[in-house]
């Protein structure tokens, strides 16, 4: 159940990583460039199969120009919980 859930907060962060980046306009690979990481690791935090560390979550929220709490709000184990049990 845990990695059920684990799975829906990884891949709804990167669903919001995503949104931020093609609000802007730009590629995975401009946005790599700008935060210092890998275009590959960006693509994995996208597609959720990446849990990034905090510093990393930090400088893609900067280089996006949103703050990182936008991007983790209501992301908690009970939230997505919940909110598999209405599905």
């Amino acid at each position: 159940m845990q990695n059920a859930q684990n799975r829906k907060i990884l891949t709804t962060f990167g669903g919001r990583v995503r949104k931020a980046r093609h609000a802007l306009g730009i590629s995975q690979e401009v946005l790599a460039e700008r935060t210092g990481l890998h275009r590959t690791y960006i693509g994995t935090v996208e597609r959720g199969e990446r849990n990034p560390a905090l510093i990393n979550v930090v400088r893609i929220a900067d280089a996006l120009a949103v703050d990182a709490a936008s991007l983790t709000a209501g992301l908690s184990l009970s939230a997505m919980s919940k909110r598999g049990a209405k599905r």
